[in-house]
C-alpha cells in the first residue's frame, strides 16, 4: 500500500495537530489557534493544504501560504511535518515535491521555510533542496525553551551575588500593594523600551495603556519579576500564559543601562524559568529582535532554541 496525498479537509484538524505536536513538540499550538489562523486569512493570500494518508490514517501534513506583512504575490512560505513513526521513508520528500509542483503555476521568486536550530535533519533536508539560511535578513527571531528537560537546580540559583550588592527581586504580586507601584513600574518600562535595541522603533505605551496591560487575565503576577536597588525599580521580566495550558510567553526583559553586566537579567529570567518548572509548564516562548545582542546571547546561554528562516530564490 502506497501513501496517498490528498487535499486537507476541515475534519482533519485534530489528526494534523497530533502530527505537528509529535514532529515538533517544541512548538505547542492549539486546535483553536490553528483553525483561527486559516479561517481568517486575508483574501489576497494564496494557500493550499494537504494530508498524507497511509493505511487509513493521516501521517503527514503540508502546505503553502503567504505572509501578509509585507505582502508579495510572488513570495511563499511552505511547511511540512511527518509523524516520527513514518519518517525516513520518502514521505517528506514526496510531500515537498507535491507542494513545490503546486507552486509552479505562480512562478514564485522566493520560497521560505523554517526549522528549529536543533533539528539537524530538517535543516539538511532544506539545504539539500537548495534552501539557504536567511537569518541575517530577519528582524526578529522566535525562540523556544523546553522546560521539561531542564534541571530545576540550574535555574534556582544566581541571586546571591546580587543580594550582596543590595539588589533584590520581587514579584508583581508582592509589589502591587505598595504606594505608587503602577507609576514606578510604568516609569521603568518606559525607560527600558527607549533603551532596547531594535531594528524598528518600539511602540511606547501611555500610562493608561500600561495600567490596562497589568489587568490582563493572561498576566501572571507571581511570575512577573522586578529587580530593585535601594527601593528603585531597575529591571523586569514578564511572563504571560498562552492558549495552550502548558506554555508561557516571555513578553519582555530589560535592565536599566547603569545596571547592565551585573547578571540581573540572567537572574530575572532564571526566576521565571524556575517558576515554570515548578508549576508544570512545558515551554517558554519568546521573541528576540536580532539587534539586541545581549538578550540574544543570554537566551542562548539559558537554552532557548531559535527558529531559523531558510529561503530558496528562483531566477
Amino acid at each position: 500500500m502506497e501513501p496517498i496525498i490528498r487535499p486537507f479537509t476541515n475534519s482533519d484538524y485534530r489528526a494534523v495537530l497530533k502530527i505537528m505536536k509529535a514532529a515538533v513538540p517544541e512548538i505547542p499550538i492549539s486546535e483553536k489557534q490553528l483553525r483561527e489562523h486559516y479561517e481568517n486569512l486575508h483574501s489576497i493570500i494564496k494557500c493550499r493544504r494537504w494530508t498524507v494518508i497511509f493505511d487509513g490514517n493521516i501521517i503527514a501534513y503540508g502546505l503553502y501560504d503567504q505572509s501578509s506583512q509585507p505582502y508579495n504575490p510572488l513570495e511563499f512560505d511552505i511547511y511540512g511535518a511527518v509523524h516520527p513513526n513514518h519518517q525516513f521513508k520518502g514521505i517528506g520528500s514526496a510531500l515537498y515535491d507535491h507542494i513545490m509542483d503546486a507552486l509552479i503555476q505562480f512562478n514564485p521568486c522566493l520560497v521560505r521555510a523554517y526549522a528549529i536550530e536543533n533539528k539537524s535533519q530538517s535543516i539538511e533536508f532544506l539545504r539539500a533542496r537548495g534552501f539557504q539560511e536567511a537569518q541575517q535578513v530577519q528582524q526578529e527571531s522566535l525562540l523556544f525553551l523546553d522546560i521539561a528537560s531542564l534541571d530545576p537546580r540550574s535555574h534556582a540559583e544566581g541571586e546571591g551575588n546580587l543580594q550582596g550588592q543590595g539588589i533584590t527581586i520581587k514579584t508583581l504580586k508582592e509589589l502591587q500593594v505598595e504606594p505608587n507601584f503602577t507609576y514606578k513600574l510604568y516609569s521603568l518600562y518606559d525607560e527600558l523600551i527607549q533603551q532596547t535595541p531594535s531594528s524598528q522603533p518600539l511602540k511606547q505605551k501611555s500610562y493608561d495603556e500600561f495600567v490596562k496591560e497589568l489587568r490582563r487575565t493572561d498576566l501572571l503576577p507571581e511570575a512577573y519579576n522586578i529587580a530593585l536597588h535601594e527601593g528603585n525599580y531597575i529591571g523586569m521580566n514578564a511572563l504571560y500564559t498562552q492558549p495552550e495550558p502548558k506554555q508561557l510567553f516571555n513578553e519582555f526583559t530589560g535592565v536599566k543601562q547603569d545596571y547592565r553586566g551585573m547578571g540581573i537579567a540572567t537572574a530575572l529570567k532564571r526566576r521565571g524559568i524556575a517558576y515554570a518548572k515548578a508549576h508544570g509548564y512545558s515551554t517558554i516562548i519568546t521573541r528576540n529582535n536580532l539587534r539586541n545582542d545581549r538578550i540574544v546571547q543570554l537566551n542562548k546561554q539559558l537554552g532557548f532554541l531559535a527558529m531559523i528562516q531558510f529561503v530558496k530564490v528562483f531566477q
